[in-house]
């Protein structure tokens, strides 16, 4: 299992960071989750081609989760020589099929003309290639959000798109080898529907996670507070995480 942190960023324009989105490769398959704004070109940039993803999944869909959905399904349609005819399947919460439908009244280019399957989840299990996925619901405010737990190749990853503390993530997580959990602020900034440090910290501690790492920091969050109140809370490995990164459980 190979990880790739595309974007680490948030809906702030930042020019170091794409917004939110990884890639995990499992026995040669590639699995895409969160398509946030240049997650696109980062994917070009580690080498990898985001026009060959079959199983694309959206923690949730706010613009910093999903804009380039747009820029992708529209290069999916044009772009490929000769045209793709291999399915695409996209998984994220209630609503998926109604901003689809809503982007291609806008832009008719998004239309398929591969098969398009759409899973709004809930709380399931499915397998999609080599690897085993679970998905939970995880607090954030009114946006219905998913975490995924990924099973391969004997290893666990889980991601939690955005999310603050709660039994959901803390169930989700138990013994992963890697959690990659946003922390949008620290401790003395917190806030509700999203991690500030002392509570991911807790719950990675509760959960007996091997790895954390740590992403979707807002600009003005001070990543070395962040770090040392994490330190403070977890013993366990702590990785800051930054686009291009790639990482292994």
């Amino acid at each position: 299992m190979k990880i790739y942190m595309l974007g680490t960023g948030t809906l702030h324009p930042v020019a170091h960071q794409a917004s939110a989105g990884i890639a995990v490769e499992v026995e040669g398959e590639l699995l895409g989750f969160d398509m946030g704004r240049c997650v696109l070109n980062r994917y070009s940039e580690a080498g990898l081609d985001p026009l060959q993803l079959k199983y694309l999944h959206l923690s949730h869909l706010h613009p910093d989760h999903s804009s380039d959905l747009v820029p992708f399904l529209f290069a999916l349609r044009y772009a490929p020589q000769p045209a793709r005819t291999e399915a695409l399947h996209i998984t994220a919460p209630e609503g998926l099929a109604n901003l689809l439908d809503n982007l291609r009244r806008g832009w008719k280019w998004l239309e398929p003309e591969y098969p398009l399957h759409l899973r709004e989840a809930e709380a399931t299990t499915f397998q999609e290639g080599p690897a085993h996925l679970t998905t939970a619901f995880l607090d954030h405010g009114s946006m219905a959000n998913l975490g995924y737990r990924v099973e391969a190749e004997g290893k666990v990853l889980v991601y939690t798109g955005d999310t603050e503390q709660g039994d959901g993530l803390l169930n989700l997580a138990h013994q992963a080898d890697i959690l990659i959990s946003e922390c949008s602020y620290t401790d003395a900034r917190a806030q509700a529907s999203h991690m500030a440090p002392r509570r991911l910290g807790q719950l990675a501690k509760a959960a007996e996670v091997k790895k954390l790492v740590v992403t979707h920091l807002f600009p003005e969050t001070d990543p070395d507070e962040v770090e040392r109140s994490l330190r403070g809370h977890f013993d366990g490995e702590v990785v800051m995480a930054k686009d291009g990164m790639t990482l292994e459980p």
